[in-house]
């Protein structure tokens, strides 16, 4: 169970502006910051201005304990108008769900703030979009939908792929459909099942091509407004990684990660990863190892580096 920690957010410099505050040798008293500190600073401003309001609301996830939520553990927050009973069950789905994600990624670098909220007022006062949760700022924010082991598990995976391949590398080279498919992959969610795939896409005959969901406004786009058409963004997602994870095998997927970390190319690491014998007659990303990548059903993919000419990628929540 929680037991609220009173004090300071952890995390928060005791004097405001303190960790701000190195001189760059030889610049006036105006240069406060160092170049790297102002380009992360200058990041972060850009990032939350494509995000729109919910990306400016989300800065109260850098200080949630001074945002008005109770700190009941190390980097976890909760709703204060949340109740004893939800609040104990909370800390055993947290920890649920933190091992589902542990379990897949064998073991996690990752330590993200928890935000839990008892109210969609307050989900939305911290940047929450989606109905459940979303994973921004190196923070996981929960609605009170969220707070369930699978969202919990969703949420981390998209904050441990981050840790291990780095934020910007996962923004500009990672797809969509892939950070999301590994996530509904991890959690084990039951709304996303191999039988509610075939149903939303007869059969597999109305698959989307993996390239419409390469983009967070493409994935958006064919998840439909309010969801509707969620089986053919998250579903699909699941389906390709769900089959890719069975040839590449947890040695390839740790491969996978170690390549994009180091700069490689997402469509090639993707396609070696996945071992000759294991893969199906007929799949997306079925190549000789010794050749180059493949891409998606329409091979627009296969053309282009993923990391071209897009935009970072916000979470599109859930």
């Amino acid at each position: 169970m929680f037991h609220v920690e009173h004090g300071a957010p952890g995390g928060v410099p005791a004097t405001p502006g303190a960790a701000w505050r190195r001189v760059i040798p030889g610049a006036g008293p105006a240069a406060r910051l160092v170049a790297p500190q102002a380009r992360a600073v200058l990041l972060l401003a850009v990032v939350l201005l494509l995000a729109g309001c919910a990306g400016i609301r989300s800065v109260r996830l850098l200080g949630p304990g001074a945002s008005g939520l109770e700190r009941v553990r190390p980097g976890v927050y909760v709703d204060p108008a949340m109740a004893a009973p939800q609040r104990d069950a909370f800390a055993a789905d947290l920890d649920a769900g933190r091992r589902r994600a542990a379990d897949f990624y064998g073991g996690l670098v990752s330590s993200p703030t928890v935000v839990a909220c008892a109210s969609m007022a307050c989900y939305r006062r911290f940047g929450g979009v989606g109905r459940k949760g979303v994973c921004r700022n190196g923070a996981i924010l929960l609605s009170p939908d969220g707070l369930t082991p699978v969202i919990v598990a969703h949420e981390w995976s998209h904050a441990e792929l981050a840790a291990r391949v780095g934020q910007l590398r996962t923004w500009w080279r990672v797809p969509q459909w892939f950070d999301e498919g590994i996530a509904v992959l991890l959690s084990r969610d039951p709304e996303y099942t191999e039988e509610a795939w075939e149903t939303a896409t007869d059969n597999g005959a109305n698959v989307p091509a993996l390239s419409e969901l390469e983009s967070l406004r493409g994935w958006l786009r064919v998840t439909g407004k309010d969801g509707k058409t969620k089986q053919l963004s998250y579903g699909t997602a699941r389906h390709e990684v769900a089959a890719w994870h069975r040839a590449a095998g947890p040695d390839g997927f740790r491969q996978l990660i170690a390549n994009l970390r180091n700069g490689g190319d997402f469509l090639e690491s993707y396609a070696r990863a996945a071992k000759p014998g294991n893969r199906p007659a007929c799949s997306t990303w079925n190549v000789p190892a010794e050749t180059g990548p493949v891409g998606a059903r329409d091979g627009s993919a296969a053309q282009r580096r993923i990391g071209d000419a897009k935009p970072p990628r916000g979470p599109g929540g859930r």
